[in-house]
């Protein structure tokens, strides 16, 4: 599906962006590195100072820190830059055959938001059609925002089983599954899924912070929020069928695709998962899932990041 307007929806007003303001828009939030501004033209941003972000950036990145954070990519964005972000309320992305959703973005960065539709929606990184999914059941592992579960129901899912373990995400998510009135179509899970039944410790930043782990050797800095979360196998809580799984849960889909392996043998769905938050992922991922079934066909995709899908 093409994505024909994205809407930002204030308290008072709401602004309407379309066409090439939408390529323009996604360009700029590609602009996350010193490499990638430089490589960028004053036309293929936008009218404004790029100076005293790249400045600023030459300097974090020297100190060995992100080169860009989140507040100096706002002042990359010419539309949301205009506005505070509690004045955007809501996103409303809007296609071309008529469907649309939106989000709530009254606890969330705009910009993360914004990051999850065009890696999701506008670049389909996980692979995602009409043909792989209407009809189908889908798994959302680190749903986070919803996007993917939110896009899986307007490509025509029959229902989607979404997990995500952050409890300020998961209440964000249920706004936005309301919002939609997708109640019937997506059931929201607040667990983390893994290869064993436990409890753990998820840290992460902010409500709807994509980043969240469990991890206990993970270096947290000043800032970081960590809480308790039930770790389940998928195939104790038998759900049964899945046909097509998707998974982005920072490390460890080794673990999901562990707790889920009489799932995979006996239905044999479609996975598209994350390949990248491991410098192993791309080599033992693949190895994993064909000593689960052989038959698997598996390519990498690089459409936004690098993501594994098997058929």
């Amino acid at each position: 599906m093409e994505i024909k307007e994205i809407k930002f929806i204030m308290s008072k007003k709401a602004v309407t962006l379309g066409g090439l303001e939408i390529k323009k828009l996604f360009r700029c939030l590609e602009c996350n590195s010193i490499r990638t501004i430089l490589k960028s033209s004053w036309r293929e941003i936008g009218n404004f100072n790029v100076f005293s972000v790249l400045f600023k950036s030459i300097l974090r990145k020297f100190i060995g820190k992100v080169s860009i954070t989140k507040k100096m990519q706002y002042k990359l964005l010419p539309y949301l830059n205009k506005y505070s972000e509690k004045d955007i309320r809501f996103v409303s992305v809007v296609f071309s055959n008529g469907k649309s959703a939106i989000f709530d973005t009254s606890d969330i960065p705009q910009v993360d938001i914004l990051q999850d539709i065009k890696d999701i929606m506008y670049k389909n990184q996980y692979f995602a059609f009409e043909k792989n999914i209407k009809d189908k059941i889908v798994l959302d592992c680190g749903a986070n925002k919803g996007v993917f579960s939110i896009y899986s129901v307007l490509l025509g899912a029959k229902k989607v089983y979404s997990f995500e373990p952050v409890s300020r995400s998961n209440i964000n998510l249920l706004k936005t599954i309301r919002l939609n009135k997708m109640e019937d179509k997506i059931i929201l899970f607040r667990k983390a899924l893994g290869d064993e039944n436990r409890s753990e410790k998820i840290s992460y930043r902010y409500t709807g912070d994509g980043g969240g782990q469990i991890n206990p050797k993970f270096v947290k800095e000043n800032g970081w929020i960590s809480e308790s979360v039930d770790v389940c196998r998928f195939d104790d809580l038998n759900l049964g069928k899945i046909e097509f799984i998707k998974i982005d849960t920072e490390g460890y889909e080794a673990k999901v695709l562990i707790g889920a392996e009489k799932t995979i043998k006996k239905f044999k769905p479609i996975l598209s998962l994350s390949a990248y938050h491991k410098p192993s992922d791309k080599k033992e991922l693949p190895e994993l899932i064909k000593n689960i079934r052989e038959d698997y066909s598996v390519r990498l995709n690089k459409f936004s990041e690098e993501d594994l899908y098997c058929y």
